[in-house]
């Protein structure tokens, strides 16, 4: 048996697949702590901003070669207990120059105390907003396009945000989950506005999807802060629903949709046509009901992209995109 110990080339997750034979939880930990420091990946990083402890982790590339996007893959020391988990911010010497870089992590595996890996983001922006008080809030976010980032997360091909051309990762918490559809955010001098959030990754992480929109006198570019006034947001409440609020439709499942569009707060009667992109159509059945309400069958599982339904208004003809997973049922 051979421990991982500074052999280039090979990723330090694999190193550990020997090891799972093992029978003993206390064996399989004392075998990875009696050489983890001496692994070429070893860095010893805080957590959380907290630069009074320091953890030991295995850090390594995971991103593509440009690392124009980058992310890093990550394994805990074998700690009696859990020391990382999704939504904690990692921090250190990344570039090697004497300065802290910080990540984000998005996602962990908890099973095994000591195999406690997961993925952790760069970050690269700063997430700033005035609350209903007028207090300024900060926070450490990963600020990335949309199809950088869909095309990573979900598959080869991936899939774009029709309406939305950033993602924002941040952590969240009692403040970061009060953020709503339509606030305004700035990244850079350029403003944007939130037509997504998607909170049920984990109770400790928020991604949120935006888009541009026109700057406002009252916007601080210098200082990177939207404005989100009162006017703002009475006049900004023009949205589409689309309900269930389902992301995954398992094998030999037939979901029927609604789709509503609201007019500065208020319902309306609008038709839609609905068309299926993305995959094939032997994946899937599309049917529509009505002017607003559509229908879709899972024909066969498909887990490398997304169906894409695009819901185009008869009238204003701007399009809505419901992604939706074809699944063998419990995979996500």
């Amino acid at each position: 048996m051979i421990l991982p110990v500074k052999k280039e080339r090979t990723k330090c997750f694999d190193r550990l697949s020997y090891i799972h034979s093992l029978n003993r939880k206390d064996a399989i930990a004392d075998k990875i702590a009696s050489s983890f420091k001496e692994n070429d990946s070893y860095v010893q990083v805080y957590k959380n901003f907290n630069y009074d402890e320091m953890f030991d982790i295995w850090c390594y590339n995971g991103t593509a070669q440009d690392k124009i996007e980058p992310y890093k893959k990550f394994l805990s020391y074998p700690y009696s207990d859990i020391k990382f988990r999704i939504g904690d911010y990692v921090s250190f010497d990344y570039r090697n120059d004497g300065t802290m870089s910080h990540f984000l992590i998005e996602s962990c595996d908890y099973q095994k105390t000591y195999d406690v890996s997961g993925r952790m983001w760069l970050i690269n922006q700063e997430l700033k907003w005035l609350d209903n008080d007028g207090v300024l809030q900060n926070y450490k976010a990963v600020f990335q396009d949309s199809l950088t980032y869909t095309n990573f997360k979900y598959g080869a091909t991936g899939f774009i945000e029709q309406n939305g051309s950033i993602v924002v990762l941040v952590k969240q918490d009692d403040t970061t989950k009060n953020i709503y559809i339509n606030q305004r955010f700035m990244f850079s001098g350029i403003p944007y506005k939130v037509k997504q959030i998607l909170k049920s990754v984990d109770s400790s992480f928020l991604e949120i999807y935006l888009f541009k929109t026109p700057a406002l006198q009252e916007d601080n570019i210098e200082d990177n802060i939207a404005f989100n006034g009162k006017d703002v947001i009475e006049n900004s409440m023009d949205e589409v629903e689309i309900i269930p609020a389902v992301s995954e439709i398992s094998y030999g499942d037939r979901i029927e949709f609604s789709v509503y569009n609201y007019a500065n707060g208020e319902k309306r009667n609008d038709t839609f046509v609905f068309t299926g992109s993305g995959i094939d159509e032997e994946f899937y059945k599309l049917e529509t009901i009505g002017g607003n309400n559509f229908a879709v069958t899972c024909l066969k599982p498909n887990d490398k992209n997304t169906l894409s339904i695009i819901c185009k208004n008869s009238e204003s003809g701007e399009q809505t995109v419901k992604s939706l997973w074809l699944t063998e049922g419990g995979w996500i």
